[in-house]
């Protein structure tokens, strides 16, 4: 796929590494704008719904951002400022929606959270298959300062449009044409079999734009079984990543890649002694997923409706955390936590996130799916080649092309 090359960075510092670090202090409020998709990707978890073409109405976002706006200021008393919220435009595919559509939400947002998106306490964040995008699309999400996220596997065969045609060349062409108007975004790649093997050339290209990409494991899907041609198991997936470590370990012009770069600093930290930053849920929560119809799961029991934590739709934020649906969710991740991190040797390190990543074939359930493995290969690296702590720093930079 052609790209030119970036003239931004397209990546960030690390996580701080100091003595004494806070709780988490966010949220992301993944929303599911509407399910519609112009494509099909064969492991998306939302297969079942990509052909819906219903969306959350004007009065429907009034609600949620009521709920938005209730919880960053109950949040942000309780802890004394400092609390950040991201609103996720997620889907199907938001680019699909109408521009019109999108202008009228961000009037009603900027009516009942001006202060915080001035101040940028809130955010927009989109999360798009970059397949179609127009200039005046381009030009919104930048003057609204949208944070992009662009999902694109760069190995073909698995996101297919609905004439089952490879996708991969349209979108790099999209990604050159949202550079060059100067509107930065992040990849992600979703790692499966189609990816893990070629997976340093899918980092090579990213690199090649000054991108900063995350690959992602698969998520439980309907089409995500055995057999799957892009199914993987957590070994293959820990020996992609340790493959993935030497060889952008390497690299002189190295971009920000997740969980390459979260596990070093991981294992920098225990070296230290330094604890990591905690999730914890009393200062604020990794993501809260809202469906279409308003349905609040926390983003690791998505859709299971023995865990739906309520609905903003028809309920208040606050009467969500008051509920026993919400006591209960906390009371799983606790136990969910003790059993996967209780005794392991990289907790002081982690933030113990990687315990709630998805579902993968072979998960195993005393230990996270494949960040344990990691973050061992990486210490070990480490040792071997004799790297300082000075050296580890480093590798944790900002890199400018």
């Amino acid at each position: 796929m052609g790209a030119k090359r970036s003239r931004s960075d397209g990546t960030t510092r690390s996580a701080a590494l100091s003595q004494d670090l806070p709780p988490l202090k966010m949220v992301n409020w993944v929303v599911k704008v509407s399910k519609l998709c112009n494509l099909r990707c064969r492991y998306c978890y939302e297969w079942n719904e990509l052909h819906r073409k219903e969306r959350m109405s004007l009065s429907d976002w009034v609600r949620l951002l009521a709920s938005i706006r209730s919880y960053h200021e109950r949040r942000s008393a309780e802890l004394g400022g400092m609390f950040n919220t991201t609103i996720i435009w997620h889907g199907g595919e938001p680019l699909l929606l109408p521009l019109a559509y999108m202008r009228s939400v961000f009037d009603v947002q900027h009516e009942m959270l001006g202060a915080f998106l001035d101040c940028g306490a809130v955010v927009n964040a989109m999360q798009t298959n970059l397949y179609r995008i127009s200039d005046e699309q381009i030009e919104f999400l930048k003057a609204e300062r949208v944070q992009l996220g662009v999902s694109c596997d760069v190995a073909g065969g698995i996101r297919l449009s609905l004439a089952n045609r490879e996708t991969e060349e349209q979108v790099a062409r999209n990604m050159d044409r949202v550079r060059a108007a100067d509107l930065d975004f992040g990849a992600i790649a979703v790692l499966g079999a189609h990816t893990a093997s070629r997976i340093t050339d899918v980092y090579d290209f990213y690199e090649s734009l000054g991108v900063e990409v995350r690959f992602l494991p698969l998520f439980a899907a309907p089409l995500n079984t055995p057999d799957a041609p892009f199914a993987l198991t957590t070994t293959q997936a820990e020996e992609a990543l340790k493959r993935l470590f030497v060889h952008w370990v390497t690299r002189r012009r190295r971009v920000r890649t997740l969980p390459i770069n979260d596990c070093i600093a991981t294992v920098l930290r225990q070296r230290r002694g330094s604890p990591s930053w905690t999730l914890d849920r009393q200062f604020g929560e990794w993501a809260f997923i809202v469906n279409t119809d308003g349905g609040l799961f926390e983003t690791h029991e998505a859709y299971d409706e023995r865990w739906t934590l309520g609905n903003v739709l028809r309920q208040s934020v606050d009467e969500v955390l008051a509920s026993p649906a919400y006591a209960a969710s906390v009371a799983r991740d606790r136990a969910l936590v003790a059993r996967a991190c209780t005794g392991c040797r990289w907790r002081k390190g982690c933030s113990t996130l990687p315990a709630f990543d998805g579902a993968m074939a072979g998960r195993r359930e005393s230990r996270c799916n494949y960040t344990y493995a990691l973050c061992e290969f990486i210490d070990e690296y480490f040792t071997s080649h004799s790297f300082s702590f000075d050296r580890i720093d480093r590798l944790l930079a900002k890199r400018v092309h």
